[in-house]
């Protein structure tokens, strides 16, 4: 199954990164409205196994006007989630699996390494390549946002 990685070092503590990161549902929408509008959970509790969010973009950013996502694995103490995209999004786009994980891994106590690796595939007759592309723009694009916000509100920091 083809994958790519995406690494970005934030300034900020892994620890203040983790808990800014389970609070996405209301800062993404806030912190990137061009890119993101709303974020609800439509099934589950948020942050929690098997939930459920909507996503739902200003454009066709990410193949479509909105994707629903499963959260498939969290473990708390290795600061690691995996999701799944189930409807809209990518899988509108030509692929037929979507599957991000993000590990936040600490650098020193002030930075932090976040780590996404998505296992994809695709339908033949499709490139994925400038999808890929744009969705790294983006992740990279929302995570130094996070970053910002994280330092900037002072919130998060222990």
């Amino acid at each position: 199954m083809p994958t790519f990685q995406l690494g970005v070092r934030l300034a900020v503590p892994s620890h203040s990164l983790w808990v800014a990161m389970a609070e996405t549902t209301e800062l993404f929408p806030k912190l990137a409205p061009h890119i993101i509008t709303d974020i609800q959970v439509i099934e589950g509790e948020d942050a929690e196994v098997d939930s459920i969010r909507q996503i739902k973009y200003k454009s066709n950013q990410t193949g479509g006007k909105y994707v629903k996502e499963k959260i498939v694995h969290v473990d708390l103490d290795g600061m690691e989630a995996t999701t799944t995209e189930i409807e809209g999004g990518h899988l509108s786009e030509g692929f037929t699996k979507w599957k991000m994980n993000v590990r936040i891994d600490s650098v020193d106590d002030e930075a932090c390494s976040v780590r996404i690796s998505v296992e994809y595939d695709h339908k033949g007759g499709f490139n994925p390549e400038a999808s890929i592309a744009r969705s790294q723009a983006e992740m990279r694009s929302l995570l130094k946002r996070l970053e910002q916000y994280i330092v900037k509100s002072g919130l998060y920091i222990n």
